[in-house]
């Protein structure tokens, strides 16, 4: 899961001479950086950007086009934080405990969360507001977040709304991504992220009773990213 030697001596032997270096890495899937992260300005996830990947990436670095790209799986800092993988296996068994549940739950900080990402400009998040705080199975959550754009720049913002489920009676993970919103804020503006949440989707499987909606209380976490509680706010579903 990390680059090749040749690669990572390179990237100490550049940030080494110029502190101020911007590591672009094109992969199809997490990267293990901490031989070199601390020491790079910025890294840039391409992924497989196609035909088009050059003008995008030359337009982040000049500053023409502002990142708002969020990572879709987690980055971690040890190939053991994962799950284990073995390639000649004939059976593999992937329960819940995968990805930023499975680290959360081991108490273990991902180099680069689920969801994380950076751009020009700096936002923050205030007012977690509910529409109705005590809810059947069959209503939906609604929720608003102020988010406040504070740079110098005008940006995308992706927040991410998680739930966990505070009186359950089976194992369940600690926070799951339920809602997200992308919304544009000029530099110095504000704007509020309608993000709505179906009661059912709070189930879990049960292989008798099929999708269970347990009655309880549910934590909301809005955030930008799975390590992150900017608001939290309590609801009970009956």
């Amino acid at each position: 899961m990390t680059l090749s030697s040749a690669d990572e001596a390179l990237i100490q032997a550049v940030t080494a001479a110029n502190p101020r270096t911007i590591v672009a890495v094109m992969a199809g899937s997490a990267v293990i950086t901490e031989k070199w992260r601390e020491a790079a300005a910025a890294i840039l996830m391409l992924w497989y950007p196609g035909q088009e990947g050059g003008t995008a990436l030359a337009n982040i670095l000049l500053g023409k086009s502002n990142p708002s790209g969020r990572l879709p799986c987690t980055f971690p800092r040890r190939a053991e934080d994962l799950p284990p993988f073995d390639r000649d296996a004939r059976t593999a068994v992937y329960d819940l405990w995968h990805g930023y549940r499975k680290l959360e739950r081991d108490g273990v900080a991902a180099a680069f969360p689920f969801g994380f990402g950076l751009s020009y400009t700096t936002f923050e998040y205030t007012e977690l507001r509910v529409e109705q705080e005590t809810l059947a199975a069959a209503d939906t959550i609604r929720t608003t977040v102020r988010v406040s754009n504070t740079g110098t720049r005008a940006g995308d913002e992706i927040v991410q709304l998680y739930v966990r489920a505070l009186d359950s009676k089976v194992e369940r993970a600690r926070r799951e991504l339920k809602a997200f919103s992308r919304l544009h804020v000029e530099a110095g503006a504000f704007a509020q992220a309608v993000l709505q949440i179906p009661v059912a989707e709070l189930a879990y499987y049960d292989v008798e009773r099929g999708w269970v909606v347990e009655p309880g209380r549910y934590l909301l976490i809005a955030g930008r990213h799975a390590e992150d509680s900017a608001l939290e706010r309590v609801i009970r579903v009956e």
